[in-house]
């Protein structure tokens, strides 16, 4: 009768150590909405998944990325804009002294005007900042801006651009005193303005790759999402479903487990 009592307790205690177990893996799938919260659950999933993970946080880094250079590079056109302005002000007064209608003293006039927009070119190309980073003056070297755009290595986009000054664009020194001078300078400030808008095209060309590129990084990081969903996410039906019917199985186990040691106290009264 001892060793029958006794191997009945092991059976019932195997059976509801087993119902703890699924107790517990149900309520973790359940308080953390994944069916998969540890390697052993499933390891080819969890390996899966984790790889759909690593290009998901690839890619939300790369539409980042890609924000962040539009942004920088808004930053360089803002500056170029200006310029450009400051530009045609100054060739508009090199064909206004250009014209004997007006004295020296007139032109020197003008000319104090002009100085003071060189002034202002420099001072705009170099407080023209990003991050820090002096984006009308740092950015010369061929491929020295480099904007990762995926979530893979070398997944990159390379380019420059030009230096901006007066003295790169060749109208640091023109001259409105003399109606030679005033006719130089108009060849010299429209060469600048010309070399100014194939900068500016530049510009423009790299912020209408990097616009397209941000719906294709959009698109991939929700099917990315939507795939590791399918790996890893609990179906919360059927984990509830598991958690009730593991509920209902472990009552029963403690229950007969109480029974058990019931019928083990009642021999023992009786053999006493």
């Amino acid at each position: 009768m001892s060793v029958e009592m006794k191997r009945l307790t092991m059976f019932v205690n195997r059976y509801m150590a087993n119902n703890v177990k699924n107790m517990e893996d149900s309520m973790n799938k359940l308080a953390s909405g994944y069916k998969i919260t540890k390697a052993g659950d499933d390891p080819a999933r969890l390996a899966v998944s984790e790889k759909q993970r690593t290009q998901y946080y690839g890619l939300r880094q790369a539409l980042e990325n890609s924000l962040h250079g539009l942004s920088m590079m808004e930053v360089a056109e803002g500056g170029l804009s200006e310029i450009h302005n400051m530009l045609q002000r100054m060739r508009l007064l090199s064909v206004q002294a250009a014209s004997d209608t007006f004295t020296s003293r007139d032109r020197r006039l003008i000319q104090t005007e002009v100085d003071s927009l060189i002034e202002g070119i420099d001072q705009i190309a170099s407080s023209t900042i990003y991050n820090g980073m002096r984006v009308l003056k740092d950015f010369s070297a061929e491929g020295s801006i480099s904007f990762h755009l995926g979530a893979n290595k070398d997944e990159i986009k390379s380019f420059s651009i030009d230096t901006v000054s007066t003295q790169e664009l060749g109208v640091k020194n023109v001259s409105l005193e003399t109606r030679a001078g005033s006719e130089e300078a108009i060849s010299s400030i429209s060469n600048a303005i010309n070399n100014l808008s194939k900068t500016r095209a530049n510009i423009g060309a790299t912020i209408h790759t990097l616009e397209p590129s941000l719906n294709p990084i959009a698109y991939s990081m929700e099917k990315q999402v939507e795939s590791e969903t399918q790996y890893r996410d609990a179906d919360i039906a059927k984990e509830m479903m598991d958690f009730t019917k593991n509920q209902i199985l472990l009552n029963s186990s403690v229950n007969i487990f109480s029974k058990v040691n019931d019928m083990r106290r009642r021999i023992v009264d009786l053999i006493s």
